[in-house]
């Protein structure tokens, strides 16, 4: 799932992203359960819209491609902050 973030995305790695974007700071990812991505950024002076953008964009770019994606969580390393998107919240996607 994650290639095929980076592919919409037209990156080949994370480096691809703008300096001081928290796409740039993905450290890690996971499947937990099936339907599910869990992100992992490396911790820094996020708010609450640069950890929900994650979500969007990953959903937005993974979720029409892969529709037994269900859920994107996100979360810093710490687990200070963590954002869960769901396919509902893309317009337009169920």
């Amino acid at each position: 799932m994650i290639n095929l973030f980076l592919n919409g995305n037209g990156a080949a790695s994370f480096n691809a992203f703008f300096k001081g974007s928290a796409q740039r700071e993905i450290a890690e990812w996971s499947s937990p359960e099936q339907g599910v991505l869990k992100v992992v950024i490396k911790n820094g002076k996020w708010d609450e819209p640069s950890i929900e953008h994650v979500g969007w964009d990953i959903m937005s770019k993974v979720g029409w491609e892969t529709p037994e994606l269900k859920l994107v969580q996100v979360t810093t390393e710490d687990e200070s902050m963590s954002f869960d998107y769901t396919r509902s919240m893309v317009t337009g996607m169920k």
